[in-house]
């Protein structure tokens, strides 16, 4: 597939090289440091919580850290090594100052790798410019051929610095080519990562694979374990996850440390291997110790939760510091989790945001996320709603679809940016039509009430629908909710909405659970049941949802599908009232107002009546004016009285519009 483009590739390889050298001479040392020091009926953030992300969830290419071995390799046998140095000093600043894309990309720890580079930079620091200008020179006076033998600038070195420092794929390709037909193992192996992805060149994943056959024939272990991918992904072969599980299996016998990795990420799914968590633990520490921080980081996950292990929380926070210390992004991440947490560790929060924004510095898209939450919510940091929507749009852009879903409610609510509907209404659909189940139960919302888009209620249902799929619990209440009250456009179905709240109610739901009590007692689209109804509420309340508590503590007062037992009631009305519920509060006023399971305590009660009526509650309302109008607990006041009532009466509260009628024919009569 190469023929014919040989003699144009030694003119133009020249011109590239000659390039590279230009870029590489105006970007002094401080370029790359720069990059990191200036770096229901209601939608509701992704449960407003952190996540930890994952922990070495994915196989690894291996491709940059074969760039860094072949530099290593031509350091250890070569004099004239200025330009592997300045290569691998960049390398490592981009690991350091986080402009890495992926830490995984390199083999050593920052500490061994910094010292190897603090080695070569203290001999080659003076010469480092001269080697360049000398290179430049030598390619003017000779040839390309001449410059790779000399190991002054070989064309892999050219291919390496654009692919992983310049990002220029085409120079990348064209290099890796040159120096692959002149017989360079490790730009064969570059030039097939090209081929995979389509950097530079045609995408022809087959012939990638071609070449990676190549390359490890002639002894390149990166490339096995990049075609062991090949097999596990069917990239450019069919796939075959036995096949690739024994691939990885030859690639870790010859010191493959991300073939290590990868092999034990089969053994702990059971993918082409029998599922092996011990082997998994086997393989991770074999990995860590030759230099893989995932693997480290992900033996530390194993520590923590006993997996193939005994469990070990001291074990496992050290291997979560040693991994940071490593430099990996994602370890840095989890182990802010856990000092925000204070998950084996003590709490603290500061050492939780500080690492958090280390590893947003590394690139790390669930430390964005993660460090937008504290910001979002004055964890560890002051809150600040601009600088969190600002990160939650990094996120975004970055593809993270928790990040998406959340700005779209910075934009629907105004939060840290200008109120759009319109845009929220469209980052909800991104995220959604990206598979995040809370931003599909989001724009469904928009959907059903026409917020930010003109109201569908068929499309409402479809993405209710597509969440429910997915698992989703509150898209299965949200959805139940929608059938069991309807709106214009979908009809009311109780039956429907009874089955949904009991999908929601298998998968642990608490507000499903509870609506599907109120189905039981009620009969709608059930039997009747209040036996049933009063364990749906209690096994809701145990999963701290107050309005179930006051539920429970109904059935109590009034002895539906339990015994009546008055004291229970006003221990179940003090705990859902303890948590903000404000029929609750008004039921403890009733039973401290009448003496029921409790000592009677007037001022109590008005108390509690005044508290739920400042919540909204129009039952309260009504009973703090029944009290005003008596004098009971408080100043008789009539005139208070009658305003609480006409009060009461417009939320909707029936006895107040009969006591006013009262008030008012009293008055005519008089």
């Amino acid at each position: 597939k190469r023929t014919g483009m040989e003699a144009v590739a030694a003119t133009t390889d020249i011109q590239v090289v000659e390039s590279v050298l230009q870029r590489l001479d105006a970007r002094p040392e401080t370029a790359a440091r720069a990059k990191s020091t200036n770096n229901s009926n209601s939608n509701s953030f992704n449960a407003a919580r952190r996540r930890e992300g994952g922990g070495g969830g994915g196989e690894i290419g291996g491709d940059a850290q074969e760039c860094v071995r072949e530099l290593e390799c031509v350091l250890a046998s070569d004099r004239d090594y200025i330009p592997a140095v300045i290569v691998l000093r960049e390398l490592f600043l981009m690991r350091v100052e986080g402009t890495a894309v992926n830490s995984r990309m390199f083999p050593h720890s920052v500490v061994d790798l910094g010292e190897r580079v603090k080695q070569l930079v203290g001999q080659a620091h003076r010469s480092i410019e001269e080697g360049g200008q000398l290179t430049t020179r030598l390619l003017r006076q000779g040839s390309v051929e001449r410059a790779a033998s000399t190991r002054l600038f070989s064309l892999f070195f050219v291919g390496s610095w654009a692919r992983y420092v310049l990002r220029d794929h085409e120079t990348a390709a064209a290099a890796f080519r040159a120096a692959s037909d002149a017989g360079h193992i490790g730009a064969t192996y570059g030039l097939a990562l090209c081929h995979t992805h389509g950097e530079g060149v045609e995408k022809d994943p087959a012939f990638a694979v071609e070449l990676l056959r190549v390359a490890h024939a002639a002894g390149h272990t990166g490339a096995l374990n990049t075609l062991a991918f090949c097999y596990k992904q069917g990239v450019g072969v069919a796939a075959d996850l036995e096949l690739a599980a024994k691939l990885w299996h030859e690639a870790a016998d010859e010191g493959n440390s991300s073939a290590m990795h990868n092999l034990a990420l089969c053994y702990r799914n059971g993918e082409g291997v029998e599922k092996d968590m011990a082997r998994a633990v086997a393989m991770y520490v074999r990995a860590s110790a030759a230099g893989d921080s995932d693997a480290t980081h992900s033996l530390a996950r194993c520590y923590e939760n006993g997996n193939g292990v005994a469990k070990d929380l001291a074990r496992a926070m050290a291997l979560y510091k040693q991994a940071v210390q490593e430099g990996n992004a994602s370890a840095m991440n989890s182990l802010g989790y856990r000092y925000e947490t204070g998950t084996g560790v003590l709490r603290d929060l500061d050492a939780a945001v500080e690492l958090y924004r280390r590893a947003t510095a590394a690139g790390n898209m669930v430390a964005v996320y993660n460090l937008a939450i504290c910001h979002l919510n004055g964890v560890g940091v002051c809150r600040d709603a601009s600088q969190a929507a600002a990160l939650f749009r990094q996120a975004a852009d970055a593809g993270d679809r928790d990040a998406v879903n959340n700005l779209g409610i910075c934009y629907e609510n105004g939060t840290g940016v200008e109120r759009d509907l319109v845009r929220a209404a469209a980052l909800y659909k991104q995220a959604a039509d990206a598979g995040n189940p809370m931003a599909m139960c989001n724009v469904a919302l928009c959907f059903k009430n026409g917020k930010g888009t003109p109201r569908d209620p068929a499309s409402a249902v479809a993405y209710y629908e597509r969440a429910v799929e997915t698992g989703s619990g509150k898209a299965m209440f949200d959805l139940a909710l929608l059938f069991k009250y309807g709106c214009p456009g979908v009809e009311r179905n109780l039956p429907r909405a009874a089955a949904l709240f009991q999908r929601g109610a298998d998968v642990n739901n608490a507000f499903a659970i509870n609506s599907l009590g109120l189905c039981y007692e009620n009969g709608d689209g059930v039997e009747k049941d209040t036996v049933h109804a009063a364990e749906l509420y209690r096994r809701s309340a145990d999963l701290g949802n107050a309005v179930a508590v006051f539920n429970l503590a109904r059935c109590h007062y009034y002895g539906v599908g339990v015994a009546r037992d008055l004291e229970a009631a006003v221990a179940l009305f003090r705990r859902a009232a303890d948590a903000g519920n404000a029929d609750a509060m008004n039921g403890l006023g009733l039973c401290y107002e009448h003496g029921y399971g409790t000592p009677p305590d007037l001022a109590r009660a008005a108390m509690l009546y005044q508290r739920a009526m400042d919540d909204g509650s129009a039952n309260a309302t009504c009973n703090l004016g029944l009290l005003h109008e008596t004098g009971k607990g408080v100043t008789k006041d009539l005139r208070l009285a009658v305003a609480l009532f006409r009060r009461a009466a417009e939320a909707g509260n029936t006895s107040a519009t009969a006591l006013i009628a009262r008030f008012s024919g009293e008055a005519a009569h008089s």
